[in-house]
């Protein structure tokens, strides 16, 4: 008699769906009433005494069963918190080293027909604040009392990203498309009694935790309230060596309590003392048209070097795309300080590696600097602004 086979036979045969923690349970139990039976010689037992020997062990799992249904409640699955945060429409939760050591907060805003309407972030250890609202994105620097107002897909995309990660209401459907795309490992821990959380572990392959930033393997620990499903707490760590090691806690604080309708606007918040800067209506990069991604990044180095050697700065520093005024400032400064001669080449554009996202283009300059004649190298890493526009994020300038 094989104990495997026999042993998850009878477990088979038990009408019960269950999660995996639960079915490990169970086998736990009966493998260690298994090795402590008495001897029996199988062979030499009757029919009717096969069947009660059987009988008994199902008896055995469906009471154990029944003490995991009642001690645990139903068995949890993702869905049960999706479905329990359905109608919310205002979610507010901060981030921390610890619950005592705020770093971040965040505001998220529902309309009624489910969309994302409104979002803020508070940058407390960078004395930042972002809101987003329908595409268009403030950033408000107060140390430097600088506002900007822009529209950048690339911005959208990660703080819509950072919703999808941390908002309850999109966080579950979240690991539900990730799980499929492969990349991370979840798994749930049900506690035995109401009074413990859920513990839903998310385990994330290395350079995937955020975009456009290269990360170690990360894991989060959802605790969830097993009675409301919602969630009360993300633990973030991330593998330092051989072990898990804490990042940050997200501590969820209200649900569904409507905001200051005030806390979106940034530019009635900061004053008249900030600058303030709104590039909305200004067509930042190159259009991208028919072109191809490679095509339309060399197209725009072209561009924007064709606009530095003319000493055309204004117009170099809006192909090259910037978000405020401290930053155009400060274009303006490194494309004043050299006289562009002679491209002596350029391209072709390359692939940027994961997790950062458009191309990199290489080139090779003359310039002038200070009465001094040099050659340099350069390298663009360009991308998308917007949906049909392409600019520069980074440019480095080195011998």
């Amino acid at each position: 008699m094989k104990q495997e086979h026999d042993i998850e036979g009878l477990i088979a045969q038990v009408r019960y769906r269950s999660d995996a923690s639960v079915r490990r349970r169970i086998r736990g139990r009966l493998d260690d009433r298994w090795q402590r039976r008495r001897p029996i010689e199988v062979r030499m037992m009757t029919a009717l005494a096969r069947v009660a020997l059987a009988a008994s062990v199902l008896v055995v799992i469906g009471v154990l069963i029944g003490l995991l249904h009642r001690s645990g409640g139903p068995v949890y699955a993702l869905d049960q918190t999706l479905d329990a945060v359905k109608g919310i429409r205002y979610f507010h939760f901060q981030l921390g080293e610890s619950p005592d050591q705020l770093n971040r907060e965040a505001w998220v805003e529902y309309d009624p027909n489910g969309s994302i309407r409104n979002v803020r972030v508070n940058y407390y250890d960078l004395n930042t604040v972002a809101v987003w609202s329908d595409g268009i994105s403030q950033y408000w620097w107060r140390d430097s009392k600088d506002l900007a107002i822009y529209e950048d897909s690339e911005y959208t995309e990660k703080i819509l990203y950072f919703v999808r990660r941390h908002d309850p209401r999109q966080a579950i459907s979240y690991l539900h498309e990730r799980g499929r795309e492969g990349g991370i490992r979840v798994e749930i821990d049900q506690s035995d009694g109401d009074a413990d959380p859920i513990t839903v572990s998310v385990t994330y392959d290395p350079n995937t935790y955020l975009i456009g930033k290269r990360t170690p393997s990360m894991r989060e620990m959802y605790r969830i309230d097993p009675v409301t499903k919602w969630i009360t707490r993300v633990e973030v760590e991330r593998l330092d060596r051989d072990r898990y090691v804490r990042a940050g806690v997200w501590e969820y604080v209200d649900y569904n309590r409507p905001f200051d309708p005030n806390t979106f606007n940034l530019k009635a918040e900061a004053g008249t003392e900030v600058k303030v800067s709104d590039t909305t209506g200004i067509a930042m990069g190159l259009e991208q048209g028919g072109l191809s991604d490679e095509e339309v990044a060399m197209q725009l180095m072209r561009e924007f070097l064709d606009a530095w050697a003319a000493k055309n700065y204004d117009e170099a520093s809006r192909i090259h795309g910037y978000v405020a005024t401290g930053a155009r400032e400060g274009l303006l400064k490194v494309l004043g300080k050299k006289s562009i001669l002679h491209v002596i080449s350029l391209g072709p554009a390359v692939p940027t590696e994961p997790p950062l996202r458009g191309l990199y283009v290489p080139g090779e300059v003359e310039y002038e600097e200070n009465g001094h004649k040099a050659v340099v190298h350069l390298r663009a890493h360009v991308s998308r602004y917007s949906e049909s526009r392409w600019c520069i994020r980074t440019l480095d300038v080195g011998p």
